[in-house]
């Protein structure tokens, strides 16, 4: 308990001085189109996340190195990108090296080569899809409390697969975010090294699961973000829009933007909603694996309904916009 409060200061301390420093040194997000805030704000305040994973690799007596390399490659990456944006071709490289590095950490050896690719291609597409849905206040940091609150019951009360301080430190410095960031004016956004260094830790947890319980029901720990952000990739490539261009269709957009629900609602709903699914998941861990797989479908087909009701719902809410002329 001890280690636990005074990670609790430490990473206090951390975020006022990276507050003062990205002041010093202009690390800003200033507004655009796209974007949802009307003044400059701290960005890369996510760096506590990846500080977290560090004190745990200490704290831990040094465990999971290779995990730690790989995420200190994507997450160091990921701040330059918030200094300087970086090309889509200058990242994916070292994102693949980075996510190569975390897959050494498990007992992949059986797996042919060419699946290890395609495992990879999905890993790095995760840690850029949970980046991108990073768009208003409060979102990424409850919906990733959720998260972990789903791998920590799991791992507490089915079974135990990973040392808990890496959730539980990742936990804490999402709290000590969520202090500048769940707020309707932030002081501090998680940029690129927010969002893609915790969408690492969460992969490497997510992976551990795999490997040991077999079960398809760890998918739907994050099944919200999953929905939202697949969905929205297939409704823009049926349109023929460039996927990789920055946008604002993903539904909880549509929500803010057209329905003008505020950012902490609908932050806040994503993350009940996923809490919801973490009991499901839960309850039904003891389930044959065939009615896992009834479960599964059963609960993405239910996702699938919502958000299509959802973006309808949000679309009727719109605001007629009047033009004026003059006579």
């Amino acid at each position: 308990m001890l280690t636990y409060f005074l990670s609790i200061i430490l990473f206090i301390i951390l975020a006022l001085s990276y507050s003062k420093v990205a002041k010093l040194c202009n690390i800003l997000d200033f507004p655009n189109e796209r974007s949802s805030h009307n003044f400059p704000i701290i960005r890369g305040g996510g760096i506590l996340f990846f500080f977290a994973a560090i004190l745990f690799y200490i704290l831990s007596d040094f465990q999971h190195t290779y995990f730690i390399l790989g995420l200190s490659i994507i997450s160091i990456l990921s701040f330059i990108d918030d200094l300087i944006s970086l090309k889509a071709i200058q990242r994916l490289p070292f994102q693949f090296l980075g996510i190569y590095l975390m897959f050494y950490s498990f007992s992949l050896d059986s797996i042919p080569l060419y699946m290890l690719f395609v495992l990879a291609i999905v890993a790095v597409g995760f840690i850029n899809i949970y980046n991108f849905m990073d768009g208003i206040n409060g979102i990424t940091g409850m919906y990733s409390l959720a998260v972990l609150q789903g791998f920590w019951i799991l791992n507490e009360k089915l079974v135990q697969v990973i040392d808990k301080d890496l959730i539980i430190l990742t936990g804490i410095s999402l709290i000590i975010f969520g202090y500048f960031n769940f707020r309707t004016k932030a002081k501090f956004f998680a940029g690129d090294i927010g969002s893609i260094s915790l969408a690492g830790i969460i992969l490497f947890i997510g992976i551990k699961f795999l490997v040991v319980t077999n079960s398809p029901l760890i998918l739907l720990l994050t099944a919200v973000y999953g929905i939202d952000a697949g969905l929205t990739i297939l409704r823009r490539a049926l349109k023929t829009d460039n996927i990789f261009e920055a946008h604002r269709q993903h539904l909880y957009q549509h929500l803010v933007d057209k329905a003008r629900i505020s950012h902490l609602k609908v932050a806040g709903g994503y993350a009940m909603v996923q809490l919801i699914i973490n009991l499901i998941v839960l309850f039904s861990s003891s389930a044959s694996l065939k009615n896992q797989y009834l479960i599964f479908f059963l609960l993405l087909g239910t996702l699938t309904l919502i958000y299509f009701a959802l973006l309808f719902w949000s679309r009727k809410q719109e605001q007629p916009q009047f033009s004026y002329e003059k006579k």
